[in-house]
């Protein structure tokens, strides 16, 4: 899959619905969740709602649950004999000690046909309002070699275009960027005027960060301890 933008692209490339426009991700949802809920709160509604079985993976940090195909759901697949598929995956982190909250949310969606690329950002609009960025026309069809990407954020206005190049490269969505504030970003696997599928990404950048930052220094610390326990089995004289 080809990558969905160049970062000297972006400046051209950056739409702003309004002056001081705000996008605060943290009001959006995904199938109806959205960040800071509980790992129990989306179990129970995704459980109900979509009446899938979770797969859940529980480590003393974090919680990863998966729903569907969101280890294998071929939403990027170029091949149009691909099969529809539906995947979410689910990161809850426990900071404070509070509790598990979400703090990082993915949708994978491979269509049942393809969809109109006008009538799919027209239903964006609908959804969650104008993004604040786009690298394609929100109204017209106008380009050919570009896989558009939508942004809703408040940041997106303050930080760097390297930044903002990495945040809309879903090749690098699991890695935490510098960043500080929740980000909605989508994705499309487009060929032509057709919409295959997509990919959804709800992320707090603020907590990523923070349990990227503290996940690091324990790991230092683990390579510290078996760095001076192996020199005391040294054996010199």
């Amino acid at each position: 899959m080809k990558s969905t933008v160049f970062v000297g692209a972006m400046a051209a490339a950056l739409l702003f619905a309004g002056a001081g426009l705000c996008a605060d991700a943290r009001s959006l949802t995904v199938v109806g969740t959205s960040l800071g809920m509980s790992t129990e709160q989306i179990v129970e509604k995704l459980s109900t709602d979509l009446e899938l079985e979770p797969r859940m993976l529980e480590f003393p940090d974090r919680h990863v649950v998966h729903f569907g195909n969101s280890w294998e759901c071929g939403w990027g697949q170029i091949d149009r004999n691909t099969a529809p598929c539906f995947g979410y995956r689910l990161l809850s982190l426990n900071l404070d000690g509070t509790g598990f909250k979400a703090s990082g949310i993915s949708l994978y969606q491979r269509f049942d046909a393809p969809i109109d690329v006008i009538d799919f950002k027209s239903k964006l609009i609908a959804d969650y309002g104008t993004p604040v960025y786009a690298n394609v026309s929100l109204d017209t069809y106008d380009y050919e070699y570009r896989e558009p990407v939508f942004i809703w954020s408040d940041e997106v206005g303050s930080v760097s275009q390297e930044t903002l190049g990495e945040m809309s490269n879903w090749i690098k969505d699991r890695e935490v960027q510098g960043t500080e504030a929740a980000w909605l970003r989508i994705f499309l696997n487009s060929n032509g005027r057709q919409v295959f599928g997509m990919m959804v990404a709800l992320s707090d950048q603020k907590a990523l960060h923070i349990h990227a930052e503290r996940s690091r220094d324990e790991w230092q610390k683990q390579q510290a301890e078996k760095s001076r326990a192996a020199l005391d089995e040294v054996k010199l004289k």
